[in-house]
């Protein structure tokens, strides 16, 4: 197993307190060797959320796509739980990323106001 370098930077864009539209993860995905790992999907992905503005829910990864003209940048559209609704207050997320038997995690946040 080899190590991916992962970082991520999270925005509400236009996610906000008592809606559940989507809200970002922007994620860059390297080797050690820092060579852009391309051709990842929604598979290869995984979000936890560590922290949620108070009374909020978890949150899943709604789809990933290309992040623009850089290889190894992809946008991780996520959204809260059916049925519930962002909440004021600090959002923290674990984001892994595998691809074949290579792995690697970051963690990133945003104020969802």
């Amino acid at each position: 197993m080899a190590r991916l370098i992962v970082n991520a930077i999270a925005e509400d864009t236009i996610a906000a307190p008592s809606n559940a539209l989507e809200s970002y993860i922007v994620v860059s995905v390297t080797d050690s060797n820092g060579v852009a790992v391309t051709g990842l999907t929604v598979g290869n992905f995984a979000v936890g959320s560590a922290i949620v503005g108070p009374g909020g829910s978890v949150s899943h990864i709604t789809s990933v796509s290309s992040g623009g003209s850089v290889t190894g940048v992809y946008i991780l559209r996520i959204a809260p739980l059916a049925g519930q609704t962002w909440k004021s207050g600090v959002y923290i997320w674990s984001v892994r990323v595998t691809s074949g038997a290579n792995a690697g995690q970051t963690l990133c946040s945003t104020l969802m106001d």
